[in-house]
């Protein structure tokens, strides 16, 4: 069965990286969808069931983080993974209440994304757990609980 992978940055290079990613960790049972606007992006998720959603935080037309929000409402199973160059507490925060399940910080060690990856498609979701996987770009992976 294929799946739905929408992949969400402005910066094309980044999005070759994300599709890099997947391709390796997913193999090529999916059908990828690479988007570089919000609007473009709330656009396909209204009609498309997301499984796996890689969003970045930035867009030049929106906030990925309400793009995380919006994505988890309408696929509630999906895998949504934030890439963001911020590595702040704070954004740490606001994925995690978006319904993120992982936040990768750029630039990142690519086996380490495969891991997680792997991690979180063979397990329940960290969100159900009250918790979120953080990556710190190549300083390893952490669970992370909000702030309450």
């Amino acid at each position: 069965m294929s799946r739905n992978i929408l992949l969400v940055d402005d910066h094309a290079s980044n999005l070759r990286l994300s599709e890099m990613a997947v391709t390796a960790a997913f193999g090529s049972d999916y059908d990828l969808y690479r988007v570089e606007t919000y609007t473009e992006s709330t656009e396909l998720i209204q009609e498309l069931p997301v499984d796996i959603a890689l969003l970045d935080i930035e867009l030049p037309d929106g906030d990925g983080l309400r793009l995380a929000r919006q994505v988890r409402q309408l696929s509630p199973d999906a895998l949504i993974v934030i890439l963001s160059v911020r590595d702040e507490r704070d954004y740490f925060d606001l994925a995690y209440r978006a319904g993120a399940d992982a936040y990768i910080t750029k630039p990142y060690n690519m086996q380490d994304v495969l891991s997680l990856f792997h991690d979180l498609s063979t397990s329940q979701s960290p969100q159900s757990e009250g918790a979120m996987w953080v990556l710190f770009g190549s300083h390893g992976l952490t669970q992370y609980r909000a702030a309450v």
